[in-house]
This record gives C-alpha cells, structure tokens and sequence, in this order.
C-alpha cells in the first residue's frame, strides 16, 4: 500500500496526517497521528500522538517473517527512555502495520559516527560477551 490514500482509507478513524518519511528494509514508514489509542485488539481511548507505522507486506517478506517477529518480540519487551517504544501491531489485509513511537530527527542509520568511530570502538571492545 504504497500511496497515503489507501493508508487513511485503511486506517478508517484511528489514525490521520500519514506523512511518508522512509524507506526501511522491511517496509515504508509513515508518521501520523493516532487518534485513538491501541489497547490489546480494541482501539478505545481518545488520543492525539504522533507516532511512526512500519508498514509491512508479508506477502513481499515471507523470508523475513521470522526477523520481523524478533523485531516485534524485542521492541514489545523493551522499557527504556533510549529505545523506540512499541505501542502495538495489527493486520490489515497483507499488511502488518508495527506502531511506535515517533523519534524526530531521522533515522539512526543516518548519523554520521565517522568523528566518534575510536571512541564507539574502544567502548565495544570493553562490553563484556
């Protein structure tokens, strides 16, 4: 679903303001704001919070099914100030739509570390396994 009018015909009125703003490995990402909140399967509290949707067709991504239920598995046990906080998941036809919170200021990936590469490695190498 790659055009902002089937995303707001799919979101029907828990979601408004879908504003592509990249391309991952796995799917494109949206911002939008949520509208009403996701609890477990029912979306029932009224709410005005911008957020990020990774939507993703599994039928593009059946040899990744499995990365992205890892991915799913670690963002929804996650409880820290410094991750993405994940505020759920739901199907859509062939579309998995993974709800999180919007980070402004683009995507980790691109940052450029080059300044900070000795530092980063000599922090690493000091991790225990």
């Amino acid at each position: 679903m790659d055009d902002i009018a089937g995303l707001q015909e799919a979101a029907g009125s828990r979601f408004s303001q879908f504003e592509l703003i990249g391309r991952g490995a796995f799917g494109d990402v949206y911002k939008a704001c949520l509208i009403q909140e996701l609890l477990g399967a029912w979306f029932d509290k009224e709410l005005n919070k911008e957020v990020a949707i990774k939507v993703i067709d599994l039928e593009e991504s059946e040899d990744e099914i499995e990365d992205i239920q890892k991915e799913i598995s670690v963002l929804s046990q996650c409880r820290c100030p410094y991750i993405t906080e994940y505020y759920g998941s739901y199907l859509h036809q062939t579309k998995l739509w993974i709800i999180m919170e919007y980070m402004a200021g683009g995507s980790v990936a691109d940052l450029d570390f080059g300044k900070y590469e000795s530092a980063l490695a000599k922090i690493i190498a000091n991790v225990p396994p």
